[in-house]
């Protein structure tokens, strides 16, 4: 099994120094993938 981890990327956490410290630890501890959303907005609940 591959284990990956998906980032938050929008608010303060955000940042491009936070994701670059994330991507590094991540890639550190061995995971297998790292990824972001790709959605600009969240809508409403339907």
């Amino acid at each position: 099994m591959k284990v990956g981890v998906n980032l938050i990327n929008f608010g303060p956490s955000a940042s491009p120094d936070s994701l670059r410290r994330w991507a590094r630890l991540t890639e550190a501890l061995g995971y297998h993938l790292l990824m972001t959303s790709d959605h600009v907005t969240v809508t409403a609940a339907v």
